[in-house]
């Protein structure tokens, strides 16, 4: 009888156990949250056993001196000390036993259908862990509209930030709650210096207005850039420390500026840009939804009212059509092109890859071939381009990757691109903006 080891095993077969240890783990995942939601049921709550609750440090921050339920609105309790049992036999944490416990139920009576698609197979039960551990303070009607929304990509194993989704859901369906977070966040500002890491460091931590952190991102680019033009050869990260320092020295930074003007003369600061999205029918009912700010998230019409009001330029564009197909024959794709683009794809398109759209290269899938060395034209259009990361932009061009768009189906809920590797594996992928548009 021969045994196979780890070390027998080709680079092909490796990634097969690899895939395959992958899904057993998952699905004995799936087995476990199911567990934890059944031995809720077996440990209900009595008048002789009352409910299980968090306590001080045991979850999510501004509640962790309270007791709060289990989980959200609508679920039920389980009885104090069940849970002790089960983390004990799982060799668990009480916190961790709680959460474990708390996610399922929250998964089970409040996500069912990201339950169902941990249970089946489709959904990673450590993604689904993730919304469920964001969703508690939800009401019924909110977290029902991000099981429904998130739904959609996590068939496909998908989950995208939360953020931007919860904060949709509350625009939504509690405006005054959606109200209420973004004040509390503004009321919960500051900056905080930690000493403990280096005496030659600090480590420096602040939650500022995002306009003025916009600003303040500016402002240290175009200082680290000054430096870099006067002869300071270090990285681009160790001058921008350097710049934010210099902004406690007004004069400095304003010396350090004016010697780059004499040097550099015309040179403009930066800017930053924030890129809104607002639709027609918010503006009719401002009090029940909000825009959306690429990068950020969503936002109710009264913040975006309020950075509209401080911006010093605003260009207001038209809906752009999604499905142009126009062709130019040039190697650089139009303003309009570009965006669009964008806006298809929200990211890289490579497999897991999460970079934003505005920060990856446009790629031609068939390769451009410029018409003075005989081209054929309109190579460049919108059916032509997809967003990659300059790592996976590279991936492409130098190591055996190929992609492919497929056809667009409207009616279906196959992915868009499909990768094929070097080892001739196949990989199909959603576009970022579907994963995540609330």
């Amino acid at each position: 009888m021969t045994t196979t080891t780890m070390c027998d095993l080709d680079r092909s077969a490796v990634l097969d156990v690899a895939v395959a240890s992958r899904r057993a783990a998952d699905r004995e995942e799936a087995r476990l949250l199911a567990a934890a939601a059944h031995w809720v049921d077996l440990h209900p709550v009595t008048d002789e056993d009352p409910a299980a609750v968090f306590r001080a440090g045991a979850r999510r921050g501004p509640l962790r001196d309270l007791e709060v339920p289990l989980a959200g609105d609508g679920t039920p309790g389980v009885a104090s000390y069940a849970v002790e049992e089960l983390a004990a036999a799982l060799d668990l944490s009480h916190a961790a036993g709680m959460s474990l416990v708390s996610e399922a139920v929250e998964l089970c009576f409040r996500l069912p259908r990201l339950w169902a698609l941990v249970q089946d197979g489709h959904l990673q039960a450590w993604k689904a862990r993730q919304v469920a551990k964001a969703t508690p303070s939800l009401s019924r009607e909110s977290v029902a509209f991000v099981d429904r929304h998130l739904a959609v990509t996590a068939r496909r194993n998908r989950v995208p930030v939360l953020g931007p989704v919860i904060h949709e859901a509350r625009l939504q369906c509690d405006p005054d709650q959606a109200l209420a977070v973004e004040q509390s966040a503004l009321d919960h500002r500051g900056v905080w210096l930690d000493h403990r890491e280096s005496t030659a460091t600090t480590t420096l931590t602040a939650r500022l207005d995002t306009l003025d952190a916009l600003d303040l991102d500016g402002s240290i680019s175009d200082l680290a850039s000054t430096i870099g033009r006067l002869g300071d050869t270090r990285s681009v990260d160790v001058r921008r420390a350097t710049a934010l320092g210099l902004l406690a020295h007004p004069q400095r930074a304003l010396d350090l500026v004016s010697a780059d003007a004499r040097t550099s003369p015309g040179l403009n600061g930066s800017c930053g840009t924030l890129f809104l999205h607002v639709d027609a029918t918010a503006l009719q009912d401002p009090s029940r939804a909000g825009g959306s700010v690429e990068r950020l998230g969503t936002a109710t019409l009264e913040l975006l009212g309020d950075w509209l009001r401080r911006l010093s330029g605003v260009t207001v564009r038209p809906v752009l059509d999604l499905g142009r197909t126009d062709e130019v024959d040039a190697h650089d794709p139009p303003g309009w092109m570009r965006e669009l683009a964008m806006l298809r794809d929200g990211g890289c398109v490579f497999p897991g890859c999460t970079v934003d759209a505005r920060s990856c290269d446009l790629d031609h899938l068939a390769p451009y071939s410029p018409m003075d060395e005989g081209g054929p034209p309109g190579q460049t259009s919108p059916a032509n381009l997809a967003c990659l990361c300059r790592r996976h932009h590279r991936l492409k061009t130098f190591a055996g990757w190929a992609y492919r768009r497929l056809p667009d189906d409207p009616a279906s809920s196959d992915p868009t691109y499909e990768w094929t590797s070097a080892f001739r594996r196949t990989y199909r992928v959603a576009p970022l903006a579907s994963a995540h548009a609330p």
